[in-house]
């Protein structure tokens, strides 16, 4: 790869070479003569290459300079070249052996015109790229192209002249000489088809004329009538406005406005017989895998459909927006049919199925019945189910209902890997899910008595609305409606021994929640992540009748062995039931508490793993006991009622916000302790290796904050600020302090520092009662006053120097 920056030398023996041209920032691109003078010196030998990828716009200055060293390179098989059709023409001409060229991606600037001449001369060329915005012309001799395999163009005239092609990505029909659908009569070597604006076909025998039929080797065949009709295929959810009728017809284009308008009916009649017959006229050959049909709307299938010869090999079958069946024929003449994918069919009732590996119904609000051929054929073979928007879905068999043969539960969709249901509110899931412990993906809203679920490939299982998920949509008021009815987690709903792989489990917008189920959140084995979030209900677990609250506290009762982060919000769980879960969890590291009133006490004697915790807003929280959490490095309290608190040895994060109730803090243990921000509560103990510390929004006095700072040695940033109390600030111990903020202390009026020979930086904002600074240190480097008295001010400015940096009131006076 040359980039003009670092030319290497290019061994003669390299096969694969890469130029890259960027623009500059003005768009433009320009060649130095010192670049093209070090890539010749560079690319030298070429005789063994065999890719060659031009990347950017090249001009005909580039080629000439290099035309004589690219035509040593005899055996080319991959070229990408960006360029215009002329250019193209000049190195092609000079400098690419034809005989060897298999691949030959071209981006050009002309989007219409013929294909180069050059082209015809490539006999062996298998792929040729030249960009699905381009309509072009086929060049004279282009026939001559018998190994061209692959072809990416947007359309081209009298395409049907190069009839080896395998693969045409999209054969637009249009009503004009060498686009009519005519052209694909002779590409008997296709195995993969599109044909769209088959609106453009007008008669059987047209139809017939693209010998469908004959081509032996197709096997992926997408008949499409109109292109906007043709909807996303994520989850079918967006309506359509078409009715699949063509409202622009030529031929009546001279009719007075009170006969068109008479005669609506007889139109769409006449499309609908139109589409119909050319359905009709383009029955595949029997090889046939692949069937996608797209906005065709004829009010029948077509007859080579569900004839028994027809399609016996037919693995895929995709309808989408075939309006006007109401009824899916019959598919019993489809021995290998794998997959089936309905969408868009507003009239569809009915639909049988035959057993099936994926199954997809997508937006048919008036499909009531789904039926199956061979039940238990289908339930032992489906591995992918998605049934979306069929809002008057009643009867699934595979369901069990509306069918005499009972599936058990432990044998219900034993092979399913994806399943998802959504606003489908009259079907009833009969057992409990996932059905299999394969299963990669699940998602559930809007089924009847059932809550929302999202089970994630990554294997992270969603109950109820996940608030840090966009997933669903913005309309919270209906999402929690259908979670509202979900009053117990247990065995009913999830099949917890399926779900042994289950690395993460969010609980969230259970309104009515009142218990889990502890027996199954003990098969969990691999679970180390639990939300569970916004259920006010939730007040514990459901024990097994066998174990009491005793019984469950021994040491060999672990229920989630891999838990390492439990997240509880908003629930009404208290100590009791939630020591259960700390008691048996021996990987835990970090726990988070929010919103749980009715948490009186925390006694975390087991959590000897524990790193980081938690606790907000938990008002009733008088007693948190940390002796045993010999792990914990970081803790954040804020608005809680924690009276006495004392820290561990090993913490090294201590914030506190809005503690009002705090009386006491003792942190004579923490020797690690790094970071300390304290809110509304009086520290009282030294702290050997704190490097930063931050006291807002207290009633600190002077003689307190210097019993830390006399014990801070490794202090090197201070903060204070709104500090209302705080009349002195003497740092005489702080040598090693390097920065020191001051705002808001209204009392400050005695500044030292004289000690403090590593201070570099000072900053003080709104301390009306400090009216000087004496014996600043050799080190200040910047000093920042802010709404500070006249003469502080004034005595600042005179110390302003080229090495002291002196701003006042946001501007610097040096």
């Amino acid at each position: 790869i040359i980039d003009g920056l670092e030319c290497t030398d290019i061994l003669p023996t390299v096969q694969h070479l890469s130029v890259e041209c960027k623009k500059d920032q003005h768009g433009n691109v320009s060649w130095s003569s010192k670049f093209k003078e070090d890539l010749r010196k560079t690319v030298t030998s070429v005789r063994k290459l065999r890719t060659l990828l031009l990347i950017g716009q090249y001009d005909c200055s580039f080629f000439q300079s290099f035309e004589d060293i690219f035509q040593k390179a005899h055996y080319i098989r991959l070229l990408q070249i960006s360029a215009t059709f002329q250019d193209f023409n000049s190195l092609v001409r000079s400098s690419v052996n034809p005989t060897h060229l298999r691949y030959l991606k071209l981006t050009v600037n002309e989007v219409q015109g013929d294909l180069p001449q050059v082209l015809s001369n490539f006999c062996h060329l298998q792929v040729l790229d030249v960009g699905s915005n381009t309509h072009l012309d086929v060049a004279h001799g282009m026939n001559n192209l018998v190994s061209l395999r692959h072809l990416v163009v947007a359309s081209i005239y009298r395409i049907g002249k190069l009839t080896s092609l395998q693969t045409l990505s999209n054969f637009s029909v249009q009503d004009s000489n060498g686009f009519r659908i005519i052209e694909l009569q002779s590409m008997n070597d296709l195995s993969q088809l599109m044909i769209s604006q088959l609106q453009n076909v007008k008669t059987l025998e047209e139809a017939c004329g693209a010998g469908l039929r004959y081509k032996r080797h197709l096997e992926k065949l997408h008949l499409s009538w109109n292109m906007s009709d043709v909807e996303s295929d994520s989850d079918g959810s967006n309506e359509s406005d078409s009715d699949g009728s063509n409202e622009s017809d030529s031929d009546d284009s001279n009719e007075s406005a009170n006969v068109m308008s008479s005669e609506p009916s007889t139109s769409k009649e006449t499309e609908e017989c139109l589409q119909t017959e050319v359905l009709e006229g383009l029955e595949p050959h029997n090889n046939l895998k692949h069937l996608q049909i797209t906005g065709y709307n004829g009010a029948t299938s077509p007859s080579w459909l569900t004839r028994n010869i027809s399609l016996s090999y037919l693995q895929t079958l995709y309808l989408n927006g075939c309006g006007e069946w109401r009824i899916l024929p019959s598919l019993r003449g489809l021995p290998f049919l794998a997959k089936l994918n309905l969408r868009n069919m507003p009239k569809l009732e009915e639909v049988s199925v035959p057993s099936l590996e994926e199954l997809v119904l997508v937006k048919m609000p008036k499909l009531e019945r789904c039926s199956c051929l061979s039940l238990r054929e289908l339930n032992s073979c489906l591995r992918v189910l998605k049934i979306i928007n069929c809002i008057a879905l009643k009867v699934f068999d595979l369901f069990g209902n509306g069918h005499k043969l009972n599936i058990e539960q432990k044998s219900w969709l034993p092979r399913i890997w994806e399943l998802i249901i959504h606003n489908c509110p009259l079907l009833l899931v009969p057992h409990p899910l996932p059905s299999s412990s394969i299963v990669s993906r699940i998602s559930m809203i809007g089924a009847l008595k059932f809550p929302i679920m999202n089970l994630r490939s990554c294997g992270s299982l969603a109950i109820g609305k996940d608030s840090e998920d966009d997933e669903y949509g913005s309309d919270e008021d209906s999402l929690e409606e259908l979670s509202d009815e979900l009053l117990a987690l247990d065995g009913k709903i999830l099949a917890f021994h399926n779900l042994r792989f289950l690395t993460e489990l969010i609980i969230d917008y259970c309104k009515s929640l009142t218990s889990i189920s502890l027996k199954g959140l003990s098969q969990l084995v691999s679970l180390e992540t639990l939300r569970i979030k916004n259920c006010p209900g939730l007040s514990g677990f459901d024990v097994p009748p066998e174990h009491t609250h005793e019984d469950l506290t021994v040491a060999n009762y672990n229920t989630l062995p891999s838990l390492e982060y439990l997240e509880i919000w908003s629930c009404g769980i208290a100590w009791e039931w939630l020591s259960l879960i700390l008691q048996h969890a021996p990987a835990l590291t970090e726990l988070d508490l929010w919103d749980c009133p009715k948490l009186e006490s925390l006694q975390l004697n087991s959590c000897t793993t524990l790193q980081k915790l938690s606790v907000i807003d938990c008002e009733s929280l008088g007693t948190l006991e940390l002796h045993f959490c010999t792990a914990l490095e970081d803790l954040f309290i804020c608005e809680a009622a924690v009276c006495v608190l004392e820290g561990s040895q090993s913490l090294r994060k201590l914030r506190l916000r809005g503690s009002h109730y705090l009386e006491s803090l003792k942190l004579h243990s923490c020797t690690a302790l790094e970071e300390l921000d304290i809110r509304s509560c009086t520290p009282d103990h030294a702290l050997p290796s704190l490097e930063y510390l931050e006291i807002g929004s207290c009633r600190i006095a002077w003689e307190w904050l210097s019993l830390i700072l006399q014990h801070a040695p490794a202090l090197t940033e201070l903060d204070l600020w709104d500090c209302p109390k705080l009349g002195s600030l003497q740092l005489n111990s702080c040598t090693t302090l390097e920065k020191l903020s001051v705002d808001d202390c209204e009392s400050l009026g005695t500044l030292e520092l004289h000690f403090c020979t590593a201070l570099e930086e000072l900053n003080i904002w709104s301390c009306p009662s400090l009216c000087t600074l004496e014996d600043l240190p050799p080190s200040l480097e910047e000093l920042t006053i802010f709404r500070g008295s006249e003469e502080l001010k004034h005595q600042s400015i005179s110390r302003a120097s080229s090495k002291l940096k002196v701003k006042i009131d946001g501007q610097y006076v040096n």
